[in-house]
């Protein structure tokens, strides 16, 4: 085995922009004054710098003689880093100045399963044309688990429902629409007319949001003023895609966002009994941490929102 110690490797900090700009120069000129001139020094700081850079590696990067300099295997190989290094500078440069005006970045948005896919789509849409780097990462998630994500900052906002926890000091919030809900049905399910009635489902079951649900109390209490009683049986569901599945697989009606339901009724995969259900309508907000000054990402977001709105 080679016990032969290895010379410490330099940190990458011990590396001097000329330096890379003095060797990326000298495989292109061939020679230290016409290197010096094009990187804008004097010959003698080109002879330091590249004296200084073979110093530190531990190896000659060029051969000296009468004719002028030749490049090494080493030299040749430094060269190559040289070029990625000044590239990755570069990119660096660019990317901080990019993200400090907003145009790069990463913006995650925490969302609950009903809110409006044509507002959603459209506000990101915005964002894209504006800024196109900027990458958007959306997670979905029950109305609970999202305060919880924002407040250990494992999102950056959240579209909800306004609920007790949004009232809390450490939040901030903005309206952003009201959400009202229609009742609807898959394409097996009643027709649209007096056969649809609320008053003469409410013996069927029902495909509903959990008991736990804003949605569900105000509906259960919409029920109990007008008709005297709520659904007696019903399939509780968080799930959008799961809910849509129940649709398409039994005649039972049930209650989503209007926006939801225009969108999925527009596709012929659910059918409309009523347009929307009086006194059950919600807020819904943009959520954000307050005290923070939002990153120019975020910021991009929420002025899409807003043009939204």
């Amino acid at each position: 085995m080679n016990t032969r110690l290895l010379r410490p490797i330099p940190s990458q900090s011990g590396f001097k922009p000329k330096q890379l700009a003095l060797l990326a120069a000298l495989a292109e000129v061939k020679t230290l004054r016409g290197a010096a001139n094009r990187i804008h020094v004097s010959q003698p700081a080109a002879t330091r710098l590249l004296r200084e850079l073979e110093q530190m590696l531990g190896v000659r990067l060029f051969d000296r003689s009468t004719l002028g300099l030749h490049v090494t295997a080493a030299g040749e190989a430094m060269i190559e880093h040289a070029r990625s290094l000044q590239a990755g500078m570069l990119n660096a440069y660019r990317e901080v100045h990019d993200a400090a005006a907003g145009t790069m970045g990463t913006v995650r948005l925490g969302i609950f399963g009903s809110v409006d896919p044509v507002f959603l789509s459209r506000a990101i849409a915005a964002l894209k044309q504006a800024a196109p780097r900027v990458h958007v990462a959306i997670k979905e998630a029950p109305k609970e688990f999202l305060f919880q994500a924002l407040r250990h900052n494992d999102i950056d906002a959240a579209i909800s429902r306004v609920s007790v926890d949004s009232g809390a000091r450490w939040v901030s919030q903005q309206p952003l629409y009201t959400e009202t809900f229609s009742l609807v049905c898959g394409r097996s399910g009643p027709r649209k007319g007096r056969s649809a009635a609320i008053e003469l489902l409410l013996d069927i079951p029902w495909i509903l949001p959990t008991a736990e649900s804003l949605m569900r109390q105000r509906l259960s209490a919409f029920c109990l003023d007008r008709y005297g009683r709520a659904p007696q049986s019903y399939v509780d569901s968080e799930s959008t895609l799961s809910t849509l599945a129940l649709f398409d697989a039994t005649p039972y009606p049930g209650v989503l966002a209007a926006s939801v339901a225009r969108y999925f009724i527009k596709s012929g995969q659910l059918r409309l009994l009523a347009d929307r259900l009086a006194g059950i309508e919600s807020s819904v907000v943009l959520v954000t941490r307050a005290g923070e000054v939002p990153r120019p990402s975020l910021a991009g977001l929420i002025r899409a929102l807003n043009a939204c709105c």
